[in-house]
């Protein structure tokens, strides 16, 4: 907690950045190698993965650049001549562990929300932040150089243990940051089937829709295939080309940077029809998706 109060205050200070990138790599370390030797998943130690899921959460907000090893050119660097990635590859191994094995709420919300802050980094452009920062340029060296390698490496497990927690795995008190999560994840990496990162995600997202080991968690009852069928198509087009394309329409600028949180909505919406049909809140047949426009 002390850590992280030193990053809001003083992160957005380029001098600080490979002070703060060493002691995360330590803290890291430290606290996968504890539960490693305890042979725990990281929320049976509450109290510790709140304060370290809260302390990642921080670098992404104020100091992402520590985090995800970037130099000012968005090189993948450490200082040591190691391979900047690996840091955010323990991280993100961490929250995936957290998120597979949910059983206490305050870790699982701290882990959500770190999540949410590094998928966020898909819409860091230019404009939001400084020149010398690795995180200018569209959007954002960091993410392209950082972010999608580990996305692919650790994103089928990641989808599918988030997926089984909106599903009944975790408590209900928590559906909307799950929904928010997941949401922020799928627009970040799209599900257009036609690019490399969007095809893989769209894969993540139907295999556990029709995993059965995805449902039946805390008491969700099995899905209609069909309208598992139909949220992915939705969710498809939602968080994918066509969708982003149709809410820009003829926009240019700010204007057109708003569409993605259009689309964000309108994926979270269906996320949370998912959610409530697994519950046994809603009815699949009400739930009826118009894409035809798209």
């Amino acid at each position: 907690d002390c850590v992280a109060t030193a990053i809001e205050a003083f992160g957005d200070q380029g001098s600080t950045t490979s002070s703060f990138a060493s002691l995360l790599n330590h803290l890291a370390g430290k606290t996968a190698a504890t539960f490693a030797l305890a042979g725990k998943a990281p929320n049976e130690d509450p109290v510790l993965a709140k304060s370290f899921f809260h302390l990642c959460r921080a670098y992404m907000v104020f100091c992402p650049e520590a985090a995800l090893g970037l130099g000012p050119g968005g090189d993948l660097r450490r200082e040591d001549g190691g391979d900047g990635g690996e840091l955010l590859g323990c991280l993100v191994g961490l929250a995936v562990a957290c998120a597979e094995s949910v059983v206490e709420r305050d870790s699982l919300r701290a882990c959500l929300g770190f999540l949410s802050a590094l998928f966020n980094l898909a819409d860091r452009t230019s404009a939001t932040n400084p020149p010398s920062s690795a995180l200018t340029g569209g959007r954002g060296v960091a993410f392209e150089r950082a972010v999608l390698p580990v996305a692919a490496q650790q994103g089928a497990r990641l989808v599918s243990g988030l997926l089984a927690a909106l599903l009944g795995g975790a408590p209900t008190v928590l559906r909307d940051s799950i929904v928010e999560c997941l949401a922020t994840i799928l627009c970040a990496l799209t599900l257009d089937r036609t690019s490399a990162v969007g095809g893989g995600c769209h894969a993540w997202v139907a295999a556990s829709l029709a995993s059965s080991s995805s449902f039946g968690a805390g008491g969700s009852q099995q899905i209609d295939p069909a309208f598992t069928q139909r949220a992915l198509g939705a969710l498809e087009v939602y968080a994918g080309a066509r969708g982003l394309a149709h809410a820009e329409g003829g926009l240019a600028g700010q204007a057109a940077q708003g569409a993605r949180p259009a689309m964000k909505r309108q994926v979270k919406l269906v996320l949370l029809d998912v959610a409530k049909v697994g519950a046994g809140e809603a009815s699949a047949e009400d739930c009826i998706y118009d894409v035809a426009g798209f």
